[in-house]
């Protein structure tokens, strides 16, 4: 690993974030004149696979998906290059958490996300999804999940992580028979687990998944095992939030609920019809949601934390429990989100600069390397953070939570532990 900062063709790295078996993560920054920067993220191939011509395809495939996807709900990819034999993506640095770890955040401290704001931040990825359906013969994301969706401090919403996406003509699983579906197993359609031929309704039923959870606070899905994971997709009872929080409209039901059938021909049309149903009922309210009460959400249970920086010897610098300057979380609160069991990152990480976000760096980490990996690789274990991919287990960051048991077949992720402190059943 070079020693950082490093110039790497016209970017500067600036601190490594993490690494996977399929690529390594860098934060950036492009400098111009008159004092002109800007941050964002290089996503490299791992050094291991940059003479293997089939990683090295797969890699510019999810380049070349994600720059047909100019959407404002879309996290934007700058660049495909190569810098010395190296291929490289540049992409858009959000600075906010995944809405993974803000749910997190919000059951810990015994939080609720407001029916109405849940409702928006769903309008805004089925706006982005409704692109992505529409544009060029139509992409289905495949793998919607709470780390695949970020919430920027500002209050937008973007989608991240098209890496398994499939175009609409070309949406049938290419797996064995043996192997295992490839996405994230909670969040995955009846049709995916089935390993049937896919379409954009899909997409919606993962959507579907992640309003549910919004609503009621909790995983509809999950299990402590990955077989039971995909038998409660397929068969087990999805009851309606309301009945599980009197005060959410019927309206909200009725829209997650066709979202969910498990017969996709039941489910809406498309993104767009399902969009309008949310907008007609976000409109009908006296005081609509918007970008500024999802900042407010994020500011008040997912505030920027910074390290307190050591004056020399930043290589050895660990981060100890008491390092850490931000809000305390007070224990204890209902266990209905899948939460970190101390919320702290693992020991050994190279320190940030001084006063940089270390909240959005832990997000980038969960967002680029919890993510369903492209396509199983041997095991390629990283000292400095932990993070490994292989075969039969997950890109998933240990500050998180520890990986179920692993299923069988190509890489996927359950999206399970059974030692999160998530409510689960």
């Amino acid at each position: 690993m070079p020693e950082l900062p490093t110039s790497f063709g016209k970017y500067f790295l600036t601190e490594k974030l993490a690494t996977g078996g399929m690529a390594e993560i860098y934060l950036a920054k492009i400098v111009g004149p008159g004092g002109f920067e800007k941050q964002l993220v290089i996503k490299q191939i791992h050094p291991k696979l940059t003479g293997q011509r089939h990683f090295v395809d797969l890699f510019v495939a999810e380049a070349k998906t994600l720059v047909t996807l100019a959407h404002g709900n879309i996290v934007p990819v700058y660049e495909l290059g190569v810098v010395d034999d190296t291929y490289f993506i540049a992409m858009e640095y959000i600075d906010g958490p995944t809405l993974y770890r803000l749910t997190e955040m919000v059951a810990r401290r015994a939080g609720r996300i407001a029916p109405a704001v849940a409702a928006w931040i769903t309008a805004r990825i089925l706006e982005g999804l409704d692109y992505a359906h529409r544009k060029g013969e139509g992409v289905i994301h495949r793998d919607l999940s709470p780390r695949n969706v970020m919430l920027s401090r500002d209050g937008e919403v973007k989608l991240v992580d098209f890496g398994i996406a499939v175009t609409l003509g070309n949406a049938g699983e290419e797996d064995s028979p043996q192997s295992a579906p490839t996405g994230s197993f909670p969040y995955m359609s009846p049709e995916q687990v089935r390993k049937e031929q896919l379409t954009a309704q899909t997409d919606l039923f993962s959507v579907g998944v992640l309003l549910w959870e919004m609503l009621v606070g909790h995983r509809l899905f999950a299990r402590n095992d990955p077989d039971e994971t995909l038998a409660a997709v397929t068969d087990g009872d999805i009851p309606t939030p309301s009945s599980e929080h009197p005060e959410i409209p019927a309206k909200l039901d009725e829209i997650v609920m066709r979202a969910l059938e498990r017969d996709k021909t039941a489910r809406w049309i498309d993104a767009a019809e399902m969009l309008a149903a949310l907008q007609k009922y976000l409109y009908a309210l006296e005081d609509t949601p918007g970008p500024r009460d999802v900042a407010a959400l994020v500011a008040k249970f997912c505030p920027p934390e910074t390290r307190r920086v050591p004056t020399h010897a930043d290589a050895s610098f660990e981060l100890e429990p008491d390092s850490v300057e931000s809000e305390p979380i007070p224990p204890g609160g209902p266990r209905t989100a899948v939460i970190p069991r101390d919320g702290q990152p693992p020991r050994g990480r190279r320190a940030p600069t001084r006063q940089q976000s270390f909240a959005t760096h832990v997000e980038l980490k969960d967002m680029l390397f919890g993510a369903t990996p492209m396509l199983g690789v041997a095991a390629i274990p990283d000292a400095e953070t932990g993070y490994e991919t292989g075969p039969t287990t997950v890109l998933a960051a240990p500050i998180e939570v520890e990986s179920a048991k692993p299923a069988r077949g190509r890489a996927t992720r359950s999206d399970d532990s059974p030692d999160s402190t998530m409510k689960i059943r």
